[in-house]
């Protein structure tokens, strides 16, 4: 093994003094074999086009016509590529010139991410045998590190000299971690890391773990005192990553068929039953019953092993294709072969938590059965977006549940008026909506975005209820493709034939009507960007106020025999619409007359200034934030293309600090979520938008 360290460490020497000394880097660039250039000529003309390829054949092209090559000459073929020179460009072809024609122009120059010559000539240096050398190198370092420290249990993650981002660095690094962790970036890791001059080895955090005090890395000149170490923090790492929670993501059945039955049973499951029980099978014997050649490649080895290896505690996000997701649970079981089921007799068995169906819009789950998902957290904060209440169940999630934690999650009493969880709207206006409610059964809030329209509608559904009981809510988010199959009932395939398959509504409703002393609540989100008309159908009569029980219909799809259906006196419908939805020209009139309209203001008020109090925010910074935003809502309001229902609303405010100072806090959230928004409200003025960015970040 000295041997392949040293092999790393002439490389890294070498590489580290062309990272370090610019003026030795050029020497080294204008004095490259002839022989090598030709050959990283003939590589890159062939390359897919990217801009930094062309300004590697440009920069390549420049030393072999032996022209001595500046850093100035250098940011002048990259202003060429900018500007998009075709005519100086054309000696490359005309396939060459077309991708720099047709490359998507940015905001952010092509080169931001290789403002380091090194960065850019980096493959002059370390190419061909130089990569096969060092590659070999750590493979072989990293197998004898696996047999001497017994880590059949354990998997790892190479990063040769290209580093993690091929930028070319001048060290590498191995990370060695439990198999059943999704990611080196999710798990604590026995890791080294090889220098020219040292090698630092300990345990180290993934990227995605904030947890600085577990690095333990120190510096070695041996590769025994490496091993010593990493034999020394073997328990240590197995102690600790028992703690951490994968997430995964599980498709029940083709486009979700089996999603309803699962929930109820509390499972997940999956098929090739013939396989019997998959305790019985290693990885080969595996490979050998499915008729796999490659299983080190097979995607159906990867998700039977991923299935029954999962650990408890981890987190299952069940999903419907590749952008929508039904519900979240938790395995609370070992893997169980239950050969009593007719089919999909491998189980595992899930506390679900949440079933409500989201619609990231993107392609974010894999399309495969089980498999980790490295989405959780743009599944949490959709989630948190349409139902703000749902921040306890991802508080417990993430802190990992036992059974005494579920209980907690349980129903609870409730009073909106001693909630920990202030609304930010006045008592009065509480008041109005639960009045509305009460005499028009259907109503809207409305307001611009951030105001907590959706987390208003949970509270206001708990106050009624008088208790924190989820089993009586249901939501749902309306969008131009919903319909009135998802909604009330529609022909879907089961098996060879087609039958009909109740919508969401449709069986709320019955849920209700089988239980008529207590309130129902129908929460649905985005309600103006559906076809009412079409979604609601024939039971567009039903919902109104003097209308329910009173009068009946036959579905669509329903049989002669089949009773009439009707909504119940004790369902209630609460809408939300965003008020700065460009996509609408005007609300469905048959919205208008069957549901009242409350509207939602940024409420930057005492509540407000308790809240982040409450959170360890000084009251200077609360303050600097309310006369800041204040003030743009102002210009907001005034300006004739926008108005009040554009205005910026205060749960954009209400996160937690986590471990960040409230500059960076702030700065994040201006930056990621109200900067797009003013983007898209100046979309034709982006100097206004920049500016009032500007302003938020000024002190």
């Amino acid at each position: 093994m000295q041997e392949s360290i040293e092999i790393i460490q002439k490389h890294a020497e070498k590489l580290k003094k062309l990272e370090q000394n610019e003026s030795y880097l050029f020497e080294q660039l204008n004095n490259l074999d002839i022989e090598i250039v030709k050959q990283l000529i003939n590589d890159y003309a062939s390359e897919h086009f990217k801009p930094v390829n062309l300004l590697r054949l440009e920069i390549l092209n420049t030393i072999k016509e032996n022209i001595t090559l500046t850093p100035e000459l250098i940011e002048e073929i990259k202003n060429k590529i900018i500007r998009k020179d075709k005519v100086y460009f054309s000696k490359y072809g005309e396939s060459l010139v077309n991708g720099l024609i047709s490359y998507p122009q940015k905001k952010k120059s092509p080169f931001v991410n290789w403002k380091k010559i090194f960065s850019i000539v980096f493959p002059f240096f370390h190419h061909s045998e130089n990569k096969i050398e060092s590659n070999n190198a750590l493979e072989a370092i990293l197998k004898e590190i696996m047999m001497k420290l017994q880590l059949d249990q354990y998997k790892s993650h190479i990063v040769s000299f290209e580093g993690s981002q091929n930028y070319g660095t001048s060290s590498c690094w191995i990370a060695i971690f439990p198999k059943n962790k999704i990611s080196h970036r999710k798990a604590y890791q026995l890791f080294l890391r090889i220098y020219g001059e040292k090698i630092e080895a300990g345990i180290v955090p993934g990227w995605d773990i904030k947890d600085k005090s577990a690095n333990t890395l120190e510096d070695f000149n041996t590769i025994e005192e490496v091993i010593e170490k990493l034999k020394s923090s073997k328990n240590e790492v197995e102690k600790i990553n028992k703690k951490l929670i994968n997430y995964w993501k599980f498709a029940p059945g083709e486009n979700g068929i089996f999603w309803d039955q699962f929930y109820e049973q509390g499972i997940i499951a999956i098929g090739w039953d013939n396989l019997g029980n998959l305790n019985d099978y290693t990885t080969e014997t595996l490979a050998e019953a499915l008729n796999v050649d490659d299983l080190t490649n097979s995607n159906q080895i990867w998700n039977i092993k991923n299935f029954r290896d999962a650990s408890i505690g981890d987190i299952i996000i069940a999903n419907k294709g590749r952008s929508k997701a039904l519900g979240i649970g938790v395995i609370t079981s070992e893997y169980i072969f239950d050969g009593d089921r007719e089919e999909y007799k491998h189980v595992r068995q899930i506390k679900w938590l949440i079933n409500r169906l989201v619609d990231f819009e993107n392609s974010i789950f894999r399309a495969d059965t089980f498999s980790p998902t490295l989405k959780w957290v743009n599944i949490k904060e959709k989630y948190l977006s349409v139902d703000a209440s749902y921040e306890p169940i991802f508080t417990e999630l993430e802190n990992g549940i036992d059974e005494g934690d579920k209980e907690n999650l349980s129903i609870q009493d409730y009073s909106i008026y001693s909630d920990p969880e202030k609304l930010f709207i006045e008592d009065s206006e509480i008041n109005g909506i639960i009045h509305s409610l009460k005499i028009k059964k259907n109503v809207v809030l409305q307001g611009p975005p951030g105001v907590g329209k959706t987390f208003v509608a949970k509270k206001i559904a708990y106050e009624m209820m008088k208790k924190t009981d989820d089993t009586k809510i249901e939501m749902v988010q309306f969008h131009q493709s919903y319909s009135y199959e998802d909604f009330i009932q529609g022909i879907r395939p089961s098996g060879n034939t087609f039958k009909v398959k109740n919508g969401v509504f449709h069986d709320f409703c019955k849920k209700a009507e089988n239980d008529p002393n207590k309130e129902y609540f129908f929460i649905i989100d985005e309600i103006n960007r559906g076809n009412l008309s079409k979604i609601f159908g024939e039971l567009m009569m039903l919902i109104e106020t003097d209308k329910r029980e009173k009068y009946k219909v036959h579905l669509t799809y329903s049989e002669k025999n089949d009773a009439p259906f009707f909504v119940p006196e004790n369902l209630y419908l609460i809408g939300t619409m965003n008020t700065a939805d460009r996509s609408l020209a005007i609300v469905d009139y048959a919205l208008r007359r069957r549901f009242r309209f409350i509207t939602l203001k940024p409420n930057f008020n005492q509540k407000f200034i308790e809240l982040l109090d409450s959170k360890d925010f000084s009251p200077e910074f609360v303050k600097g934030i309310i006369s800041k935003i204040n003030t743009l809502n102002e210009e907001i309001k005034s300006d004739k293309n926008l108005g009040e229902g554009f205005q910026i609303g205060h749960s954009f405010f209400c996160s937690n600090k986590n471990n960040k100072s409230e500059k960076e806090w702030f700065e994040d959230i201006v930056k990621y979520e109200i900067a797009p928004l003013l983007e898209e409200y100046w979309f034709d003025d982006i100097e206004t938008s920049q500016d009032k960015v500007k302003s938020l970040l000024t002190d």
